[in-house]
């Protein structure tokens, strides 16, 4: 599970969208969830391709600026 938020502090320009990447897997449910107080979130679910590390990067943005972060996980080998 990838939960992600991201408040637009300004409220100014809207709508304010997250799109999650990585450089391999894929994401699922990825929808944005308007919420109160100008907050956007996801609650998207992360599929592993391989085992071992990968960086997840989710980037906010209000069409002028973009903040990312990103966040290493390890897909686990079965």
């Amino acid at each position: 599970l990838v939960q992600t938020r991201a408040q637009e502090t300004d409220g100014f320009p809207m709508p304010l969208l997250l799109t999650l990447r990585a450089l391999w897997g894929s994401f699922e449910n990825t929808e944005n969830i308007p919420m109160a107080g100008n907050v956007v979130g996801q609650n998207a679910t992360y599929v592993c391709a391989q085992p071992g590390p990968v960086e997840i990067c989710v980037d906010a943005t209000d069409g002028l600026c973009v903040k990312t972060l990103c966040v290493m996980v390890t897909c686990p080998s079965d």
